[in-house]
């Protein structure tokens, strides 16, 4: 049976290299694995990126809403639709053991774009309902709701600097959350300019 075949039913979420998360897979080493989701299937497959091969499949109940995120300290957060009338859940996996160890209630309309910040213990989700980005603790406990103003794109975490960047398209400008206050600042764009992703 082919790749293709195999994967024809899966969401691809991420790419583990030495510790850091990717959406497009580095050169391949003995480190290198990734996690997809699967949108038929109550499970999450586990690539071996290196040799090319499906390595096995995790258990974990609910379609892909394609979103990963990684905690530092050998967790991934991938979020999937939940056993009760849809609403999110990021399925939380050991790396090392690649077996699932929490389920994470989520906001109904967190819709995939997911960070952690691994120091404060808390989860940034975007919110399709809204636009706006929820902050969590790492249990699923809401902290505080921050507006929004456009369709988020992408959630870009920048721990050294103490920053998550929110890349929406729509929006006047980039706009910066402070990990540490969860003030949120907007850098001005150029005319006609908009932030579709951060890098």
């Amino acid at each position: 049976m082919g790749h293709s075949h195999i994967l024809r039913h899966y969401s691809v979420l991420v790419a583990l290299v030495g510790g850091v998360a990717t959406s497009v897979p580095r050169a391949a080493t003995a480190d290198v694995c990734a996690y997809v989701a699967s949108v038929t299937a109550d499970q999450i497959a586990v690539l071996d990126v290196t040799q090319r091969r499906v390595a096995g499949a995790i258990p974990a109940s609910g379609a892909a809403r394609s979103g990963v995120t990684l905690d530092g300290a050998g967790h991934a957060y991938v979020l999937q639709d939940g056993e009760a009338g849809g609403a999110a859940v990021a399925t939380l996996i050991d790396t090392a053991t690649h077996t699932v160890t929490a389920r994470v209630a989520l906001p109904s309309c967190a819709y995939g774009r997911v960070q952690i910040d691994t120091a404060r213990g808390r989860l940034f989700v975007a919110d399709a309902c809204d636009d706006s980005v929820d902050v969590l603790t790492a249990t699923g406990e809401p902290i505080q709701q921050l507006p929004g103003c456009a369709t988020v794109n992408d959630l870009i975490a920048v721990p050294d600097a103490a920053t998550l960047f929110v890349a929406a398209p729509r929006c006047d400008g980039l706009r910066r959350i402070d990990l540490a206050s969860l003030e949120t600042r907007v850098a001005p764009l150029p005319a006609e300019g908009s932030i579709a992703s951060t890098a």
